[in-house]
């Protein structure tokens, strides 16, 4: 049997909504919101535990270094790439 070209389309568009939505027993979710979302809770827990060993008086100096580093990997992530407008408009 044959599909004609609209019934392949439409076919093909659930298929992509379905892969763009996880669904569960309970819920369904975007797949992009829930990695998004997975990603800021990380690094909110992440940059939380440096910030309170980085305070902590009985740390030794030798980790300071360790939480430093942490610490800026995770603000690296998020922080936008530098870029320069080429387009000059004088």
């Amino acid at each position: 049997m044959e599909l004609k070209a609209e019934e392949k389309n439409t076919s093909v568009e659930a298929e992509n909504k379905n892969n763009n939505e996880w669904k569960s027993c309970c819920f369904s979710v975007d797949r992009k919101v829930l990695s998004f979302s997975v990603a800021v809770l990380f690094s909110a827990i992440l940059i939380t535990f440096c910030i309170s060993q980085l305070l902590d008086k009985t740390n030794s100096d030798d980790r300071f270094s360790l939480y430093i580093s942490l610490l800026t990997g995770a603000v690296n992530i998020w922080m936008p790439t530098p870029f320069m407008n080429n387009n000059n408009n004088n």
